[in-house]
């Protein structure tokens, strides 16, 4: 966008907000519209029905990090402020709407 090359661009948490802070505005905000997944898991249905324990403790484990990651909050917005090198109000909206996103 800034090349000029296009005028518009679908991007996700964080960069959008480091371009708002650009002066870019938002022209839409995807969870206002769609309610779409930020991650998936997926294989074949041969490989899931031959490593059933596997992929259960794989799920299981999933959900341990999401649940552990919504009740730790207060670790979790420095870690994301140094690791995606934004600053606070961003890592803070970054954890916000991921934390939204994932069900659990």
């Amino acid at each position: 966008m800034a090349a000029g090359f296009v005028d518009a661009a679908l991007v996700t948490v964080p960069l959008n907000y480091n371009l708002e802070r650009q002066g870019y505005n938002r022209l839409a905000w995807g969870p206002d519209f769609v309610r779409y997944p930020m991650n998936g898991i997926s294989g074949s249905p041969d490989y899931f029905a031959n490593n059933r324990d596997l992929v259960l403790a794989l799920l299981r484990g999933v959900a341990g990090g999401v649940r552990d990651v919504k009740q730790r909050r207060s670790e979790m917005i420095p870690f994301l402020k140094e690791y995606l090198e934004v600053p606070e109000d961003e890592a803070v909206k970054s954890y916000e709407f991921s934390a939204q996103s994932h069900a659990g």
